[in-house]
């Protein structure tokens, strides 16, 4: 399943495949949205990792380097922001949180790591793109 693409402004218009591959680790325990995401990814271009879970995501981090992590936040088995941390403190650089959950918690803790972007869910694979292209 593709997430399907809205009519756009012009300077958020894009053609499929035409991204330069960057490395991304997408993590959700949601398989339908992630595979979904995935895909969409891996259409323009990208190389996807997908993991299910945070104990899978991590041992995928020590084994080799993504340019972005993609990550729910409340997954079983540990959050997107433990997640994140670890991932900033291997080496990597910029982490996309993906939430359904209105948390003036996750505000707060997102608030000194200036390397997590926060998405709302719904999001649209368009949002997803370019913010992860801005990286």
């Amino acid at each position: 399943m593709v997430l399907a693409l809205l009519d756009l402004p012009v300077e958020m218009q894009f053609a499929e495949g035409t991204c330069s591959g960057i490395d991304i680790l997408l993590v959700d325990d949601d398989e339908t949205f992630r595979e979904a995401l995935a895909e969409n990814f891996r259409v323009d271009g990208h190389v996807v990792q997908e993991c299910g879970a945070p104990p899978e995501a991590l041992a995928v981090m020590r084994s080799r380097e993504f340019k972005v992590l993609v990550t729910d936040y409340t997954m079983p088995g540990g959050t997107g922001l433990e997640l994140a941390d670890r991932f900033y403190e291997l080496g990597g650089k910029s982490v996309v949180l993906v939430t359904a959950y209105q948390n003036p918690i996750v505000q707060t803790r997102l608030a000194t790591r200036r390397y997590v972007y926060l998405l709302r869910k719904p999001v649209d694979y368009v949002e997803v793109h370019c913010l992860v292209h801005r990286l």
